[in-house]
């Protein structure tokens, strides 16, 4: 009876690690497929706005990009928080 129940707990130690690693892999995707697409979007509209010549500096491009992070880890939140409601995770 010991056996069994140790079994089970490891097993369900096995399943967990599984789906947390999964996790891990399907919110790091989430984040990469939207900061593509935020890039894809936004890129070209803004450099015409900003001009080429100051889109050449780094803190253009900086305050950019921390956008395209913060826009990025708040869809994936989102997102993984849906999937995590309706039990997909």
């Amino acid at each position: 009876m010991a056996n069994s129940i140790k079994m089970s707990i490891i097993i369900s130690e096995k399943q967990h690690t599984f789906l947390m690693e999964l996790s891990w892999l399907i919110a790091a995707g989430l984040f990469t497929v939207f900061a593509y697409i935020f890039w894809k979007l936004t890129s070209d509209h803004l450099k015409e706005v900003y001009g080429v010549k100051n889109w050449q500096r780094w803190t253009t491009r900086l305050f950019y990009w921390q956008g395209a992070i913060y826009t990025s880890a708040g869809m994936t939140f989102l997102v993984m928080y849906f999937l995590k409601w309706v039990e997909v995770l």
